[in-house]
């Protein structure tokens, strides 16, 4: 009987704790094409993140944002950008809430291979009034290379 109930504790324990660690990174985004995958935290620039796209193979780049319904309120927009720090137009579709992707057969034609890009994501209110008075800040997700 002690047994049982040490082993009881012992995973319930166990269940708490995981359940706070994933509680900490509610803000992260899942992104993944060709078989790789990354984590991006939405709040931070995530510089040390890079995604190498092989411009020969199809597919589709996806981003899952679990956190997507606990923003009611929120826009979520993403961007890529070039060196120069001009917009790549890249249509993204998702018919589930936090979930995107965008096909990399779009993106390869409208990029270089050798060449390096940021992909940033933005929050704006859906309010208007909110919006126009809110400063808004992009955050780095991924550097994505395309070979």
């Amino acid at each position: 009987m002690k047994t049982l109930l040490l082993v009881a504790t012992l995973f319930m324990s166990t269940a708490l704790f995981a359940q706070e660690e994933t509680e900490e990174r509610v803000l992260d985004i899942q992104i993944s094409a060709q078989g790789t995958s990354i984590t991006a935290i939405v709040t931070e620039d995530n510089n040390e993140n890079v995604l190498k796209l092989d411009s020969k193979k199809d597919g589709k780049l996806f981003m899952v944002y679990s956190n997507a319904k606990n923003e009611p309120t929120l826009t979520r927009k993403y961007i890529l950008l070039n060196s120069k720090d001009e917009e790549i137009p890249i249509f993204f579709t998702g018919r589930i809430i936090g979930n995107l992707s965008a096909s990399l057969k779009d993106l390869f034609s409208k990029t270089k291979v050798g060449e390096t890009y940021r992909l940033f994501t933005i929050a704006t209110p859906t309010d208007p009034k909110e919006a126009a008075t809110v400063k808004v800040r992009k955050f780095l997700l991924t550097k994505i290379q395309i070979q």
